[in-house]
C-alpha cells in the first residue's frame, strides 16, 4: 500500500536522497483528531484526521473529493468548520492535504460497509509554497480562496528556496529545552503519535480513537489550576489511582475531594513526564504542571506510553502487542476507569445547564424519572434506562413509551402538556397535585428530580 508521511518525513527523506451513487451526506466522516502549531517555519497550522466514506462510493475517497468536502459551503462536516475559520483568517496562504491510500483503518472502528484513511490538512504561511512548482495533477481546487494541493514524497520541492532545508530534527532539539540526546536506541513520541512511524496505527486503533480523542472532547477548553477545583479533576485522579506504583496516587474519597487539584495528584503527574524526559527530552523539555486540561492529559497520557515502550510494558517483538494489535492490560484498565468517568464529568455538565423548562427527549425523561424514584426512595435502582422504564411500567398508567411519543413537554405550553401522557408524570412528580399546564411548579420538581438521577 502506498503510504504518505509525516512533513518531518518527507523532508528527511528528500535530504536523503539528494535530489454516481446515491450517498447521504451523513454517512460520510470527517473528524479532526488533533490540531497542533508546527515548529516548522513554514507551517502555521497542522491537523490530523480521519476520513471515512462508503465502501459503494469508492471515489470518495481521493485527496480531491476530501478537498470538496472540507470546502463544501452546505452541509460540510462540522471540524471542516474549524479549517475554513482558519483559513479565512490567513489571505494568500496555501492549504496542503496528505492522506494513507485506502483501506488503512480498522474496519472495526467505521463499519464493514465504510472505507477509511487517516492523514494530515496543512495551512502553510504565505509565500512559502510556489504553486508553479506544483503539478496539475496534484493541485485539488480550493479551500475558501486558498489554494490546495496534494502532499506526498514530492513535497519539497514545491518549497520556496531555502526551506526545504530545513532540518525537523535539529529544530525540535533546539525548541526544547534540554541538551540531553536522550537514551541510545530509546523509542521516540514520534515513533507512534507522527503518521507512518514504527508504531502508529498501534497507537491510533489502540490508544488515540478508542481513549484520547473521546477524553480530550470531554475535557474541551476546560482548565484548572493548581489548588483550585474543577469537574475534569476527576479524569486526572482515576488516571493516576490506577498506576502502579511509582506513579500511584490513591484518589479522594468524596466528590468534592475528587474535584480538587492538590500538590499530590500534581507531583504524581509531573513523575510520569519526568521519567519519560529520559527517552525523549526534546519533546519533554518541561514538566511542570500549574493547570490541568486537555493538552495536559494528552501529554501525561503519552508519556506513560513512551515509558511502556521503552521499560517492556508494551512489547514490540515476535507475538508482541505490537503484532496482535492489543492495549496491555494494565493501561487498558486505567483508560477504561478514566473513559467512565468521562460519562460523570459530562452529566455533570448536563445537569448545570438543566433548568426543567423543557422535557425535550427520551434521554430527559429518563433522567427526571430516575431522579424522582430516588427522590421517594434513595435506594431505587434506577441508573440505566432499562430499568427506569421497566419500574415506571409497573405502575400501570401511561407507559414510558407512550410518554416519550408525546414529547416535548415544555413550560406553558398547554397542547403539548394537555394530554393523559403529562398528566400522569406530572401527577407523579408533584405527589398527587395536578396543575393543569407545564407550571412553575413543575418546572421546579422537573429541575429537581433530574439532578438526582443516577443515569
Amino acid at each position: 500500500m502506498k503510504r504518505i508521511y509525516s512533513i518531518s518525513s518527507i523532508l528527511e527523506q528528500e535530504t536523503s536522497t539528494e535530489g454516481a451513487t446515491d450517498t447521504p451526506n451523513e454517512v460520510i466522516k470527517f473528524t479532526i483528531t488533533d490540531t497542533a502549531v508546527s515548529p516548522k517555519p513554514f507551517i502555521k497550522l497542522q491537523w490530523t484526521y480521519q476520513y471515512s466514506w462508503p465502501k459503494a462510493t469508492p471515489g470518495l475517497g481521493t485527496s480531491e473529493e476530501l478537498a470538496k468536502i472540507i470546502a463544501s459551503t452546505t452541509d460540510k462536516p462540522k471540524d471542516a468548520k474549524v479549517i475554513l475559520a482558519e483559513v479565512a483568517k490567513s489571505p494568500n496562504s496555501v492549504v496542503g492535504i496528505a492522506r494513507n491510500a485506502g483501506n488503512d483503518t480498522n474496519n472495526r472502528l467505521f463499519g464493514k460497509d465504510m472505507l477509511s484513511t487517516i492523514g494530515y490538512v496543512y495551512l502553510f504561511k504565505p509565500g512559502k509554497i510556489d504553486m508553479a512548482k506544483v503539478p496539475s495533477d496534484k493541485k485539488l481546487g480550493k479551500i475558501g480562496n486558498l489554494e490546495v494541493f496534494e502532499v506526498d514524497a514530492d513535497f519539497p520541492k514545491y518549497l520556496v528556496t531555502g526551506d526545504a532545508a530545513v532540518s525537523p530534527t535539529s529544530q525540535s532539539n533546539t525548541a526544547s529545552s534540554s541538551n540531553t540526546p536522550g537514551k541510545t536506541g530509546a523509542v521516540k513520541l514520534e515513533d507512534f503519535i507522527s503518521m507512518n512511524q514504527k508504531y502508529s496505527e498501534w497507537y491510533n486503533i489502540n490508544v488515540r480513537i478508542p481513549y484520547l480523542q473521546p477524553i480530550i472532547n470531554t475535557i474541551g477548553g476546560a482548565r484548572v489550576s493548581i489548588e483550585t477545583s474543577g469537574k475534569i479533576t476527576r479524569l486526572f485522579w482515576s488516571f493516576v489511582n490506577g498506576l502502579d506504583a511509582p506513579y500511584h496516587v490513591n484518589a479522594p474519597g468524596s466528590e468534592a475531594g475528587l474535584k480538587e487539584f492538590t500538590r499530590e495528584l500534581k507531583s504524581a503527574l509531573e513523575k510520569i513526564l519526568t521519567d519519560a524526559k529520559v527517552y525523549d527530552p526534546a519533546q519533554f523539555g518541561t514538566t511542570s504542571v500549574d493547570s490541568l486540561n486537555r493538552e495536559t492529559f494528552k501529554l501525561i497520557l503519552n508519556g506513560l506510553i513512551l515509558i511502556g515502550f521503552n521499560t517492556g510494558k508494551i512489547t514490540t517483538g515476535a507475538g508482541s502487542h505490537i503484532e496482535n494489535e492489543i492495549l496491555p492490560t494494565y493501561y487498558k484498565k486505567v483508560l477504561d476507569a478514566v473513559k467512565l468517568d468521562t460519562n460523570w464529568v459530562l452529566q455533570v455538565e448536563a445537569t448545570a445547564n438543566f433548568d426543567g423548562t423543557a422535557i425535550n427527549n427520551e434521554t430527559d425523561l429518563a433522567k427526571v424519572l430516575s431522579g424522582a424514584f430516588i427522590g421517594y426512595n434513595s435506594a431505587a435502582d434506577v441508573d440505566t434506562l432499562d430499568k427506569v422504564k421497566a419500574k415506571w411500567d409497573e405502575k400501570k398508567q401511561s407507559t414510558f413509551d407512550q410518554i416519550v411519543a408525546k414529547l416535548p413537554f415544555k413550560e406553558n405550553d398547554q397542547p403539548s402538556s394537555n394530554t393523559a401522557e403529562f398528566q400522569a408524570l406530572q401527577y407523579f412528580l408533584l405527589n398527587g397535585r395536578k396543575p393543569t399546564v407545564y407550571d412553575v411548579t413543575t418546572k421546579a420538581a422537573v429541575a429537581a428530580a433530574f439532578k438526582k438521577s443516577t443515569i
